[in-house]
């Protein structure tokens, strides 16, 4: 089936022989994708593995990722972790409900989720026990969601795409240089206790540096479209 979307031409493929074809024997073919303008507004939207073509530099980083990060072994390790933050949410909530204060379930819900993958990341909790930092990052995430949803002329009509016309990139682009410049505080901090001498976390992010610093691949750049991507899912 063909569909005219603005000036570009979409076709969907409703066979699942045909689908199975593509996806198996033609995948780097049709990898390719047009990027949102809503995506592309980030710092470094190449590194974020979900928007970027099947090159070979793709498929290095996402070996690395699916081994070091997403493997089994690792999710097990960060077992206790998380029965640790399920722990200090439900305590949370039960002191909440002991003082007779309300609670914004969402919101608490959130902070722990993130604190969860900023631990797995960082070894920190980027939001504090009591949650009352969540209020920033929900308010920039819900901005990045928010307009990622909205249809976008300039992604119908490319040509339009330096205008702007809704706005959408406008909007979007400090709420992702916010989250930047949270997360590159916290690398800063690490490279400079690697460089002090101090003993490794052995998180992700230690990870990650060894490797940029092994290979001089770019792996540093990913860091922070990484945890984008990831608080975007939560």
């Amino acid at each position: 089936m063909t569909l005219q979307l603005g000036s570009l031409t979409t076709i969907v493929v409703s066979s699942a022989e045909v689908a199975k074809e593509i996806l198996h024997k033609h995948d780097e073919t049709f990898s390719a994708r047009i990027v949102p303008v809503a995506v592309a507004a980030q710092p470094n939207p190449e590194a974020t593995l979900a928007w970027v073509n099947g090159d070979h530099m793709w498929k290095k980083k996402r070996r690395f990722l699916s081994t070091q990060m997403f493997n089994n072994q690792r999710l097990d390790l960060l077992q206790e972790l998380r029965h640790q933050k399920a722990e200090q949410l439900v305590s949370h909530i039960r002191s909440q409900c002991e003082s007779g204060s309300a609670v914004d379930i969402g919101r608490v819900a959130f902070a722990t989720t993130l604190n969860l993958i900023s631990n797995t990341i960082f070894s920190i909790d980027m939001v504090d026990p009591e949650f009352k930092k969540a209020h920033e990052f929900k308010e920039l995430v819900w901005t990045i969601m928010e307009d990622a949803g909205i249809p976008n002329l300039s992604d119908f009509f490319p040509v339009l795409k330096w205008l702007d016309l809704q706005g959408v990139r406008r909007r979007i682009r400090p709420a992702y240089l916010r989250l930047h410049e949270i997360f590159e505080e916290n690398i800063e901090k690490r490279v400079e206790a690697r460089a002090a001498g101090m003993k490794k976390k052995g998180d992700f992010l230690d990870i990650l540096l060894d490797q940029c610093e092994d290979d001089g691949s770019g792996f540093g750049t990913t860091i922070k479209p990484l945890m984008v991507v990831s608080i975007s899912f939560i």
